[in-house]
């Protein structure tokens, strides 16, 4: 999952859940949107889809832009292009022949998406910190129940029952 904001005339994906590849809040990758002319040698040319795949995302010519995609954790960039897919993105990471489509998720899938994950990472983050201060001796025993035991993101059904008790 990726945030999608816009410097000027540059796109820029932010890691909302992140993987292996980059880590949440990382840059997944940037694409330079600035117009360009037929002559210009940084302009690529459309991809252009065979007539049974046109009717499909209703466009012949796909436009596509230079861009840089993010690997090992964000520490190298490598080459890439961003296609616009009818209602979606693309964008390939050349050299390693990778390309993801991204479409935008209605807000149930995407709520579901951010509760599982960001719990996972936010469970690891909190144990690692946990370790750190174990190992640094800054350890504080706090109260079992106490608000500053850990952060930790509510399941679904957690917020249900919230939602019910507010609205009692």
């Amino acid at each position: 999952m990726i945030n999608i904001t816009y410097a000027g005339d540059a796109l820029v994906a932010t890691k909302v859940v992140g993987d292996r590849f980059v880590s949440r809040g990382g840059t997944s990758f940037t694409a330079d949107l600035r117009p360009r002319t037929p002559g210009d040698p940084d302009a690529l040319p459309p991809v252009l889809l065979p007539a049974a795949y046109a009717d499909r995302w209703g466009a012949r010519m796909l436009p596509r832009f230079t861009g840089r995609g993010h690997v090992d954790g964000g520490a190298r960039e490598v080459e890439g292009q961003l296609i616009l897919v009818g209602d979606c993105i693309s964008f390939a990471w050349v050299p390693l022949e990778h390309q993801i489509v991204f479409g935008r998720p209605d807000g149930e899938l995407a709520l579901r998406m951010l509760r599982d994950c960001i719990s996972e990472e936010d469970e690891a983050e909190n144990a690692r910190a946990v370790a750190e201060r174990m190992y640094s001796g800054e350890v504080q025993y706090v109260a079992a129940g106490s608000e500053r035991a850990a952060r930790r993101i509510l399941r679904l059904s957690d917020l249900r029952d919230l939602q019910r008790k507010i609205s009692e």
